[in-house]
This record gives structure tokens, sequence and C-alpha cells, in this order.
């Protein structure tokens, strides 16, 4: 896809094959595959559910406050891997 840029647009799809690229073994069994496909999307979704399920009432500042929790939480998460799980 591309943008009014005409560049390309990156999409979910897109960033879960660089994801799995760099992930999965090549001769991981196709149900890890599967699951981790899965658990890709979920989390994507979850993200998205968060974002479109805010008050309508929030201030900018407040929706800055909580977007910059969720980045903090996913650095968070991204610095404890491979020490933690």
């Amino acid at each position: 896809m591309s943008n009014s840029n005409g560049k390309s647009r990156e999409t979910l799809l897109s960033k879960w094959l660089i994801f799995a690229n760099l992930v999965i073994p090549e001769n991981a069994p196709a149900i890890q595959k599967k699951e981790m496909r899965r658990s890709y999307y979920a989390g994507a979704s979850a993200m998205f559910d968060l974002f479109t399920n805010m008050p309508d009432d929030i201030s900018e500042e407040d929706g800055a406050v909580i977007i910059s929790a969720l980045q903090q939480e996913c650095a968070d998460f991204l610095s404890r891997v491979g020490k933690d799980f």
C-alpha cells in the first residue's frame, strides 16, 4: 500500500513478516508459527483496542500521558526479554 506521498505504508502484515523472520526458526513446527502469529495479532488488536476505546472527552494531554505509559510498558518489556522471559 502507498500513502499520498507515494511511499510504501507499513501494515501489520509487513511488521509481522519482519518479526517472524527475525524470531521464528526456519525449522519451527507449524503449530509454533501458527501460535506466534495469533499472539502477534492478538497483541496488535489489544493495542488498537486501547487506542480506540479511550474516553471521547479525554484531553490531548491526558491522551499523551496514556500513550507514553503504553510506550514505557513496551520498552520495559523489551528490556526484560532474555532476562525474565
